[in-house]
């Protein structure tokens, strides 16, 4: 962006660039702090960018998983539901909507989420893994199998 007027005047900023360029800041801070273990700063700062940029699927999938780090279940499924609702083939939500449900219990919107996530993303070990473990709790001894040699594929690359 030219940030000067022809007559060497300093331009103002396009209002439009400064929210996004500020949730960014406010994303890459939740970021280093999550690094370093600091989950409740790391929440604070995600939620001011998601106040800025309130539609990102990056900004609501990074709440989400500090949130579902500390077992803040409920309030996590609130920001990837609405994740999910605008960006229905983003697989990171169905992953963390998977953590979610699994922190739950609720195998049932465990194995749906597990199932969205793995027709994105068929490669996704983590899905294949919690796919084998749901299976092995629920007795499917033929999906067991099936996830058991997805497994197996997946290593070998």
């Amino acid at each position: 962006m030219d940030f000067l007027k022809k007559d060497g005047e300093k331009e103002d900023l396009n209002p439009e660039d400064v929210p996004v360029e500020k949730a960014r800041d406010y994303l890459t801070l939740g970021d280093l702090l999550f690094a370093r273990g600091r989950l409740d700063a790391a929440i604070a700062e995600y939620r001011k960018s998601n106040m800025v940029v309130s539609d990102s699927p990056y900004v609501l999938n990074k709440l989400a998983l500090a949130l579902i780090m500390k077992k803040n279940y409920r309030e996590a499924l609130g920001y990837l539901q609405k994740s999910r609702e605008l960006y229905p083939g983003f697989a990171p939500t169905m992953v963390h909507l998977s953590r979610v449900y699994l922190g739950l219990g609720d195998d049932s919107n465990l194995l749906q989420a597990l199932l969205e996530a793995n027709a994105i993303n068929p490669f996704d070990p983590y899905v294949h893994n919690q796919l084998y473990l749901l299976y092995k709790r629920t007795g499917d001894e033929p999906r067991v199998q099936i996830e058991t040699r997805a497994l197996e594929l997946l290593k070998m690359e």
